[in-house]
């Protein structure tokens, strides 16, 4: 009976997540070249999806002004992005700034396709899309690749302990892999997510800070290098190192970003410290 009951399980979650992935779908299908071919697609309301035919990077001069000043675009329909008919390479090239909101309920799915420089920073929101609460983001069968890394060493277990979204079912699993071959590379150390769901982060503070369910399955994630443990400290958050590593590694480097991480370690820094003297002094009193 127990087995019947994780059968069931998984069964009524690959409905849910079909469910989500056919609701991205329907409706009409353009195929793009070009970001100029992707503002176009993503502002037609009849286009559910999206196909890459070729590689398709972003640049922050193309998307200046997508957006409205004062809010980001707001995406009212569901849509996938996704590749033919080999794995295409989606580049967001550390575009950010939220460009693009998802309303609530709304599904946008990624499949087959090879995603770069989507996150500055440590985690797993897209810095592209805005907070965008109520609305879901699903990996089918697609690649991550991050520039630089933390450790992955105990991202297995650490999956294997978060709770799974309510309505989705099942166990959270991923597992370390070598020899990942893409796009006629091998790559060793990729982490797979097998199964895994995730509420991203709700803050209103940050406009890359997610509130959108995130759904993968077999989502594999290729870190093209990793920092040294001791990078993650109580001077530095996971955030702040990945961020200085891909300032000295990447083309796109934001120093704004980089004073603003070191402008908030100093101000922990100078609050140790102002906290040991007070301690100190108190000592001292009695």
């Amino acid at each position: 009976m127990h087995w019947v009951g994780r059968k069931l399980q998984h069964t009524v979650a690959a409905f849910l997540l079909s469910a989500l992935s056919l609701a991205a779908v329907l409706g009409s299908t353009v195929n793009i070249n070009n970001e100029v071919d992707f503002q176009l697609a993503l502002r037609d309301p009849s286009v559910q999806e999206v196909v890459l035919e070729q590689d398709l990077l972003l640049t922050r001069e193309q998307w200046a002004g997508f957006q409205n000043r004062t809010a980001p675009y707001l995406l009212t329909r569901n849509l996938t992005i996704t590749s033919n008919p080999q794995l295409r390479k989606f580049d967001l090239n550390y575009v950010g700034d939220g460009q693009v909101e998802l309303a609530p309920g709304i599904v946008l799915n990624i499949s087959y396709t090879v995603l770069e420089n989507a996150r500055y920073g440590a985690g797993v929101n897209l810095d592209f899309l805005a907070h965008s609460p109520g609305s879901f983001v699903v990996f089918w069968h697609s690649v991550v690749v991050r520039t630089a890394c933390v450790s992955t060493a105990d991202e297995p277990v650490a999956v294997a302990l978060q709770p799974r979204l309510p309505g989705f079912p099942g166990r959270q699993v991923a597992y370390h892999r070598d020899n990942f071959w893409m796009r006629k590379t091998c790559y060793d150390r990729v982490l797979v997510y097998k199964d895994y769901t995730q509420m991203t982060g709700s803050s209103l503070v940050d406009t890359a800070a997610g509130g959108y369910a995130l759904i993968m399955r077999n989502l594999t994630k290729v870190c093209l290098s990793f920092l040294d443990d001791a990078c993650v400290s109580s001077t530095w958050t996971a955030d702040e190192c990945v961020r200085r590593a891909l300032d000295r590694l990447s083309k796109a480097a934001t120093p704004g970003r980089l004073q603003a991480d070191a402008a908030a370690a100093d101000a922990r820094r100078a609050a140790a410290q102002t906290a040991g003297l007070a301690a100190g002094l108190g000592g001292g009193a009695a």
